[in-house]
């Protein structure tokens, strides 16, 4: 009983930092989610058996009477269990439930399909919650980033009430993995911020010339190169800018003797 009041706790404390940092794994499939920060997807699907076989069978609780089966991604079958991603196993009945009508389908129950799972992060870990099929039942998986563990490991802590059940996985398949990033031909070939600036500038400059051309001519009546707007500027603008580059070079060539003198 302590144990489930501490999980209790621990899961309610998970749950006040998950409102804190208000990061996100937003599911992408019944086997993968991606943060929403981008800092990667935590994708289960290396880890699932697609055969109709569970990844980890009749695995006993450390809480209850009950064994579990799960298959963190695709669907197995188990006696009563069909087409599911959790089941559970009632072993301490089974002797006397074969004896009854329908001998398995109260030994065996689905405690969660692939199809009703969601990803939320509680500000540690990424929790998978599935759901069953009747929706009465849910099976909360925690999800532990180990790099060690290139075969998972699965923890099973039970139930803590009679339709609520806990486990922990613990996996390399649970680390994030960076999304990869677009080259700039996947991207479409999109332009740079200098492209569009230099886009900006050469619009700018020939709307400048035509409108400035266009009143010079028609309504000022200018003929030859003064139908350029601002002719006086920009006749003199080579010259500005030699003596500009010339001030510079005197400026950097001065203050370049000063310091070898010292």
């Amino acid at each position: 009983m302590n144990k489930v009041i501490s999980v209790i706790n621990v899961l309610g404390i998970l749950w006040k930092i998950a409102i804190v940092t208000g990061k996100q794994c937003v599911k992408s499939n019944h086997c993968a989610c991606v943060f929403d920060d981008g800092s990667g997807t935590i994708d289960l699907s290396p880890i699932g058996h697609k055969d109709g076989t569970a990844v980890f069978v009749d695995r006993p609780s450390s809480t209850d009477a009950y064994w579990y089966s799960y298959n963190p991604c695709g669907t197995f079958y188990e006696a009563a269990c069909v087409n599911v991603a959790i089941c559970q196993y009632d072993a301490a009945n089974y002797i006397f439930q074969v004896c009854q009508y329908d001998p398995v389908k109260y030994v065996f129950q689905d405690i969660g399909v692939p199809d009703k799972v969601s990803f939320n992060y509680n500000g540690l870990y990424v929790v998978a919650q599935y759901q069953s099929q009747d929706g009465f039942r849910n099976t909360f998986v925690t999800l532990v980033c180990d790099q060690r563990k290139t075969q998972p490991a699965l923890d099973v802590i039970g139930g803590t009430t009679g339709t609520d059940y806990y486990m922990t996985l613990t996996t390399v398949a649970a680390c994030p993995v960076p999304s990869p990033q677009p080259s700039p031909e996947q991207e479409g070939g999109g332009l740079s911020t200098g492209s569009i600036l230099l886009i900006i500038f050469f619009v700018l400059l020939f709307v400048y010339l035509a409108v400035g051309v266009t009143f010079n001519k028609v309504w000022r009546d200018f003929r030859g190169i003064e139908v350029i707007p601002n002719s006086e500027f920009w006749a003199t603008l080579p010259g500005l800018v030699r003596d500009g580059c010339a001030l510079s070079l005197a400026t950097v060539c001065r203050k370049r003797s000063v310091y070898v003198s010292m």
